[in-house]
């Protein structure tokens, strides 16, 4: 499990240095295994200005960009992509490596025109799995910030041993850590509004409902099961601040809906999942009008495609999230890629559930399937 620091300050001062900190957390509560500086391979990475943007000479699959990092003005060439004069962008000076391959980069020809730096994409600050675009940044950052404070980058990342906390579900999220970590230090601990007083959140505006039925089959194993229709979802990109964290703490970011579950399960440790609503009804012959969702056992031999393209064989000890005929969901452990949520994604099935926790670790030893729920 991952604890970045810079998110425990949301809730408690952060008093010691990392290293003791780290051995404190150890003597008291579990041992952290190691101490990563996430800022590092950000340091001297700058925010830059696009000044203007040409076709290449000799290539119309490759951009001439002038840049202008307040300090100075270059030129990096670039894929064709999606830019305009006016974006702010990440530069990598000469002599400075890419984060995600830890390649050097270098002033080069490219195909006649001199290109002093690169302009990285997502993928390549190792922030999202975007390859298509540079990334640019929508707020009025400044050229020559620097891009570790900007994004909030320059974080101490703790990796501690989950083994050591199974007797402590209070401390499975980070929001558990952080209060622990205020007990140790004692230092005074904020809690979240929302998670003390859920009555604080109340639905608005809800013009019609979307029919749906639980049938929980397996209640000595799922002892509570919830979920909700929302529609007229968008989905799109996360907001750049929601993917750094989820990058800090070992998860690539997918999109909006994808990425607010996996955050919530970081931040309080319980699992939630979304199924795109239409594909559950539409690939369910059984579907009246009411979408169904049944906790239950798998049926020997039954499959499923998890989420990471692997087909599944199933026993009768596993517990499925279903429709009428299909598993759709492995439970607690990952769901199935003909229900997963897609750019053209319109209604969703928010579910969060409680498990017993020794079926769900059997079945993720039986199936070789290890996930961060």
């Amino acid at each position: 499990m991952k604890v970045s620091l810079n998110w425990v300050k949301q809730f408690t001062n952060i008093v010691l240095d990392p290293k003791e900190l780290a051995e404190r957390m150890s003597v008291s509560l579990t041992e952290v295994e190691t101490i990563e500086d996430f800022g590092e391979k950000y340091r001297d990475i700058t925010v830059a200005e696009i000044v203007s943007v040409d076709k290449h000479p000799k290539s119309s699959s490759l951009l001439v960009l002038k840049l202008s990092d307040g300090s100075g003005e270059y030129t990096s060439v670039v894929r064709n992509c999606d830019v305009k004069n006016g974006d702010k962008v990440a530069y990598i000076k000469p002599g400075l490596r890419v984060p995600d391959s830890g390649e050097s980069v270098k002033k080069c020809s490219v195909k006649g025109v001199t290109s002093d730096g690169f302009v990285p994409s997502g993928r390549e600050l190792g922030l999202n799995y975007d390859h298509t675009n540079v990334l640019k940044f929508e707020t009025k950052v400044k050229p020559e910030s620097l891009l570790s404070e900007f994004l909030d980058l320059d974080d101490q990342i703790l990796e501690i041993k989950n083994k050591t906390l199974t007797h402590r579900p209070d401390t499975f999220g980070l929001y558990g850590i952080a209060r622990e970590i205020s007990a140790i230090q004692g230092t005074k601990f904020k809690s979240m509004d929302w998670f003390e007083k859920p009555d604080l959140i109340k639905p608005s505006n809800i013009k019609e409902e979307v029919p749906i039925e639980i049938i929980d089959e397996s209640k000595s194993l799922c002892k509570r099961y919830m979920a909700v229709v929302l529609k007229d979802v968008k989905v799109k990109d996360s907001p750049l601040w929601l993917q750094v964290l989820l990058s800090k703490m070992g998860i690539h970011p997918v999109n909006n809906i994808v990425d607010i579950t996996n955050y919530l399960m970081l931040l309080t440790g319980q699992p939630s999942h979304a199924f795109d609503y239409d594909k559950v009804v539409s690939g369910d012959p059984g579907f009246k009008g009411t979408a169904l969702i049944k906790v239950r056992m798998s049926k020997k031999g039954e499959r499923i495609v998890t989420l990471d393209g692997e087909k599944r064989v199933l026993d009768n000890e596993m517990l499925v999230i279903s429709d009428n005929t299909r598993p759709i969901g492995v439970a607690g452990v990952m769901g199935g890629r003909d229900t997963e949520i897609s750019s053209d994604t319109k209604n969703i099935i928010y579910q969060v559930e409680n498990l017993d926790m020794y079926n769900t670790r059997k079945t993720s030893m039986k199936l070789g399937l290890f996930s961060d729920a």
